[in-house]
């Protein structure tokens, strides 16, 4: 589904997004909890971006299964990690 999220979402919502999609986002400002951003399907076959992202903006900053790794390594540490420290976890101001 081609919408905008807010980056908190996505990071609070991960299980729900497919390891084949990737998290777009503005690359030249700082990322915190309501940067805009959106969680696309990749299409390994295809060198360009999706439309929706180059029709809003938006460039590629990860895969979702990077951020999950990242996600679930910062839960190993921490029982029930807020939103802040998931964020700090992938380096995002809080």
């Amino acid at each position: 589904m081609n919408k905008f999220l807010q980056l908190g979402e996505v990071l609070e919502s991960i299980e729900q997004h497919s390891d084949q999609s990737s998290l777009y986002l503005t690359l030249d400002e700082g990322w915190n909890e309501r940067t805009r951003c959106a969680v696309l399907e990749s299409d390994p076959d295809e060198i360009a971006e999706p439309l929706f992202a180059t029709e809003h903006g938006l460039e590629y900053a990860l895969g979702i299964h990077s951020v999950r790794d990242v996600i679930d390594n910062v839960r190993q540490q921490v029982t029930q990690p807020s939103l802040r420290i998931l964020q700090q976890g992938l380096g995002v101001d809080p």
